[in-house]
């Protein structure tokens, strides 16, 4: 092979080479827009249990103008009547927040299903 063949086919390799990073490229970028159109399409994600609580109990002591510790007062009140418990007391002996002490005991459901239906507007 001579010089002059070498730089044909290497201008050859570099061409063919160049537009297939090109097209890949371009399939690279069509295929970013497609998972962003995918993304915006998927529902929204789930409201976390103790976001969920927070957001009925503000609104609730909102509707009644009361203090916002007041109306979580009352929903331990009645949790603890609902389920026999004493979640003030467990948590005052653990020596941490009421809402953090039935996160860990796996009752987050529960307070929430008791802010859902005491606590949130009725339907009419």
């Amino acid at each position: 092979m001579s010089q002059k063949d070498i730089e044909v086919i290497s201008t050859i390799v570099s061409v063919t080479v160049a537009e297939t990073i090109k097209q890949l490229d371009g399939r690279m970028t069509n295929i970013e827009q497609k998972i962003e159109e995918r993304k915006a399409l998927l529902p929204a994600p789930e409201i976390a249990p103790r976001d969920r609580i927070n957001m009925i109990i503000r609104d609730y002591a909102e509707r009644n103008r009361m203090p916002f510790a007041a109306a979580y007062s009352e929903l331990y009140k009645i949790f603890n009547y609902t389920y026999g418990c004493n979640v003030n007391a467990s948590a005052k002996h653990r020596g941490v927040a009421i809402i953090e002490y039935i996160e860990s005991e796996g009752l987050i459901e529960n307070l929430e299903s008791v802010a859902v239906s005491r606590f949130s507007p009725r339907m009419a």
